[in-house]
């Protein structure tokens, strides 16, 4: 058995390769040591790491110093013999785990200074204040450690880190907390310049960031709030995106200048494909994929509760009227579109040539009845405030008579009876007289097409309140097929883009 203090003052390591601090320290202390090798344990009741420095350097050729520094030497490593000797040696000796236990640790006045200079605009930043405790570290299986750590990112910035965690355990367990506030965004310009193509000229960023972990599989929240965030000038960058970033910032942002995002992570780490990073930036691209793609619908899958497509709106066959459930649709679109003021809507109106004639020549018998039906109210004085032939009401027991006086009079041959007069026929074989005897062009579809954009416009425009300036119509090949397959062709899409 053995027992005693350490302590190692004024400790300082140099990068040999890059000739600068790497490591060093005023004080580390370590107090109560206690051990034995039969079977092999140790106790530590504190360990004190004061006033320490850190260099974290990512040099001009992508090299960590870290890593370097503590790279074994090929020379100094042994022969190929000597390691399977050595692995021999370790593989007869017991499998037992050593007992380890610390009940503190504090660290306190540290300083990390990262840098990183393979980018075209290197980038530093200075991490200080870095303190806190840790308390029961064991070997145990089900022992848990405190942890309370906290700091400050370039003075300013506060960051924090609570919860319990077991380092020394066969299989890490962790249960953190991790908070980041106010990080000034525009210091990371080197990064955005690089990989997005712009500077950022301004925001700040807040993260909360918990991370469970046991028995290797991990379950992670992510919840990024930027403030303020906005891109600056455009700069050349041979690895910078190609996605629309300004476009899916702005979709992003609402009238308050606020971006919130919810990222959950999970997944197992015994599995080699698996990484956080990896399924951060999965989620990070698919936004922006979707901006390029679909930038209405990536507004609606962030608007409300349920995901809602805003980038299309369905029209019934042959019609250009909106129908309740579209124009819900519009309302929560243009209160969205209400809180993010730099995006501006392209409206294309298409129609559907498989039912849309159909539909039209049904529209236009509906329209025809109305009108009849209109006009006998202005005759006969009944007409209420409000009614237009467009939302006048024909009632279920008058549709029939209604329809014998459109037959009679369109302009197309008609059976007679044996006087010669002509004959009243079954309203469904009247409608498909006039259906047959009505001719429906591709101008007329155009027409439809049009009528639709209009529609979306208007209602934007009076219900929706938006600017004028913020709606544009577009006049595209109006039978083009929906990008989404179960998108109904008869419909306005709905583009964006940022002014």
């Amino acid at each position: 058995s053995f027992s005693g203090d350490i302590g190692v003052s004024r400790f300082h390591l140099i990068d040999s390769l890059h000739q600068e601090d790497l490591l060093k320290w005023d004080s580390l202390q370590v107090a109560g040591i206690e051990g034995g090798m039969e079977p092999l344990n140790l106790t530590v009741n504190s360990i004190t790491l004061s006033d320490y420095f850190a260099k974290v350097l990512i040099d001009e050729e992508a090299r960590l110093n870290l890593a370097e520094a503590f790279r074994k030497k090929e020379n100094l490593e042994g022969s190929e013999e000597q390691k399977q000797e050595s692995s021999s040696e370790e593989e007869s000796e017991t499998t037992t785990p050593p007992f380890i236990k610390i009940n503190t640790i504090t660290l306190q006045g540290g300083h990390v200074d990262f840098a990183d200079r393979h980018l075209s605009r290197p980038f530093t930043a200075d991490m200080r204040d870095l303190g806190g405790r840790i308390e029961g570290v064991s070997s145990e299986a089900e022992s848990r450690a405190q942890v309370e750590l906290r700091g400050q990112l370039r003075s300013q910035s506060p960051l924090q880190i609570s919860g319990v965690i077991n380092p020394l355990a066969e299989k890490l367990f962790l249960d953190l907390k991790l908070n980041f506030h106010d990080i000034e965004l525009s210091p990371l310009s080197p990064y955005s310049g690089n990989y997005v193509g712009y500077l950022i000229e301004k925001g700040k960023l807040n993260l909360t960031l918990e991370y469970y972990l046991e028995d290797n599989q991990l379950k992670a929240k992510n919840k990024v709030f930027l403030d303020q965030f906005s891109f600056g000038d455009e700069i050349e960058s041979e690895n910078s995106t190609e996605l629309p970033v300004k476009l899916a910032v702005a979709l992003l942002k609402d009238r308050n200048g606020e971006i919130h995002l919810d990222i959950p992570v999970s997944g197992s780490l015994e599995d080699p494909q698996f990484s956080i990073g990896g399924v951060i930036w999965t989620v990070v691209k698919n936004l922006l994929v979707k901006a390029a793609t679909s930038p209405l619908a990536l507004l609606g899958a962030m608007f409300g509760d349920s995901e809602e497509d805003f980038s299309h709106i369905s029209f019934a066959y042959g019609s250009s009227s909106l129908s309740s459930t579209e124009t819900e649709k519009l309302q929560r679109m243009a209160q969205a579109l209400a809180d993010r003021p730099s995006i501006d809507v392209e409206v294309s109106g298409f129609v559907d040539l498989e039912n849309d004639e159909e539909g039209y020549r049904n529209e236009q018998l509906n329209r025809q009845v109305k009108r009849l039906k209109y006009l006998d109210l202005v005759k006969n004085d009944q007409l209420e405030e409000g009614r237009t032939e467009e939302n006048v009401v024909v009632p279920v027991e008058e549709y029939d008579e209604y329809l014998w006086q459109v037959y009679l009079k369109s302009d197309f041959p008609k059976p007679r009876n044996f006087i010669g007069m002509t004959k009243k026929i079954p309203p469904a074989e009247m409608k498909k007289l006039i259906y047959t005897h009505t001719e429906v062009t591709l101008d007329d579809l155009a027409e439809l097409a049009q009528a639709r954009a209009l529609a979306v416009q208007g209602y934007l425009l009076d219900e929706g309140q938006l600017e004028p300036k913020r709606i544009f119509l577009k006049k595209p090949d109006i039978t083009a097929a929906p990008k989404g397959e179960t998108t109904h062709r008869a419909r306005v899409e709905l583009g964006a883009a940022v002014h």
